[in-house]
């Protein structure tokens, strides 16, 4: 967390126009980081629970003089929202299916969807500016494990003729 501190402080510092968005998979992930960048001196908004909260915070992230930084769940708020005033995307896990128990059992197409859908949310028409993404993880058994079997899963996996570009096994 110490390390998307000073790399949110960085990126704020280095311009006005500059904004982020930081997508964690669970709302206590989201929570957690609510708290530690207060506690940093971080400004941030997150969609909160209701329609109307989440429209105040989407609507004052692209205003002047308003937190720059927004964090967002993959689970809820990775897929539909325009956010091309920003161009800073963090992911701060991998995500992880939610009824897998180990790491065969993750989908490795479902985790880069989702991936897609959070970056798609800043690179998008009109964004001029290169969308930069940065992806942290933790080290650890759990993060580890997720990204082995996802090493794995990719190179058991090649492209298919399928024009669907579904992947297809060996």
């Amino acid at each position: 967390v110490r390390v998307l501190v000073g790399m949110l402080r960085a990126i704020l510092d280095s311009g006005d126009d500059e904004r982020v968005l930081v997508f964690a998979q669970w709302a206590a992930h989201i929570q957690y980081l609510a708290t530690t960048l207060q506690a940093a001196g971080v400004a941030y908004l997150t969609p909160g629970n209701s329609l109307s909260e989440t429209r105040r915070s989407l609507q004052a992230f692209g205003q002047p003089g308003q937190p720059r930084v927004l964090l967002m769940s993959s689970q809820r708020h990775a897929s539909g929202i325009n956010l091309q005033m920003a161009r800073h995307v963090v992911i701060l896990h991998p995500y992880c299916t939610p009824t897998a128990r180990n790491a065969r059992q993750l989908s490795t197409n479902e985790m880069a969807s989702y991936e897609r859908q959070a970056i798609g949310r800043v690179r998008r028409f009109p964004q001029q500016r290169q969308v930069e993404v940065y992806k942290l993880f933790a080290p650890g058994p759990v993060a580890e494990e997720v990204l082995t079997g996802r090493i794995q899963q990719a190179c058991v996996l090649e492209p298919s003729p399928n024009p669907l570009g579904r992947a297809s096994r060996r």
